[in-house]
């Protein structure tokens, strides 16, 4: 874990805390956590050996270190205030919260592992109930690849539809890729078919699309800070039935970058 309570319940981040200032207690448990500073591995807190508590487990380094330069990066921002790393808000635990020109609060979401799409609901549903704004980034970093065929899970095709044909990719610092995932065409089936108002027969071509299998165009590079609430109705899109929600995203971009792509 990347922040630990400290004895006057303040929510200390692993890099920014002195060991002097400890002891210090897991947000989950409440059991007390060692400070780990070394020189190769990020800073963070963590049990002491024979702990069964899983809070701040199965995270990679890459997940420990996108926190990281994010929260670097955004503490210079006047526009932002109250930031904090992993701060626990009920029955969910944001990789990153801040509050955005004293308006609104915003956190970040990296996904890197296996996820069921109810939980992606249950998440983004209750930021916007508390009035939150979310953004969910895929990792890892390269996760997709411009123009290549590439295999997505039902929870990023989630994603897919929630951000209105985009999805946001982790490159490093407070920059993301925004993606489109185009669908991948497996095969053309020809039918023959009578046409009777012409009377003749003509070729019919199929394509079949992969359900799994998509084609990724990355069309911008995004700073966090360029970023603005969406707010989305509840509707079907796809195959998904998506909740209201309350987004930080890119609308007015993605408006305009479709329109440069109509053909006049």
């Amino acid at each position: 874990m990347l922040s630990a309570y400290d004895q006057q319940r303040i929510l200390r981040i692993a890099w920014d805390t002195e060991k002097d200032q400890g002891p210090f207690h897991c947000p989950e448990c409440q059991r007390q956590v060692i400070l780990k500073k070394g020189q190769f591995v990020v800073h963070h807190f963590a049990h002491a050996p024979g702990s069964n508590c899983k809070f701040g487990t199965g995270e990679t380094l890459e997940h420990w270190q996108a926190k990281f330069e994010i929260y670097r990066v955004l503490r210079t921002y006047p526009q932002i205030t109250d930031l904090q790393v992993e701060l626990p808000l009920g029955p969910v635990r944001p990789d990153i919260i801040f509050c955005w020109e004293g308006k609104i609060y915003v956190v970040i979401e990296f996904q890197r592992s296996p996820l069921q799409v109810a939980d992606v609901v249950r998440r983004t549903s209750y930021y916007t109930e508390k009035n939150i704004a979310v953004l969910w980034i895929i990792l890892p970093r390269g996760r997709f690849a411009a123009s290549e065929r590439c295999s997505t899970r039902i929870w990023e095709r989630f994603l897919y539809e929630l951000y209105d044909n985009t999805i946001f990719c982790w490159e490093g610092y407070q920059v993301v890729l925004a993606f489109r995932l185009e669908p991948c065409v497996l095969n053309t089936e020809y039918r023959e078919l009578y046409d009777r108002h012409a009377g003749l027969w003509r070729m019919r071509e199929t394509p079949r699309y992969s359900k799994r299998l998509r084609i990724a165009h990355s069309y911008d590079a995004v700073r966090i800070t360029d970023m603005k609430v969406i707010e989305v109705p509840a509707q079907r899109r796809g195959e998904f039935m998506l909740p209201k929600a309350l987004l930080w995203s890119l609308e007015e971009r993605l408006e305009d970058e479709q329109e440069s792509m109509t053909p006049a």
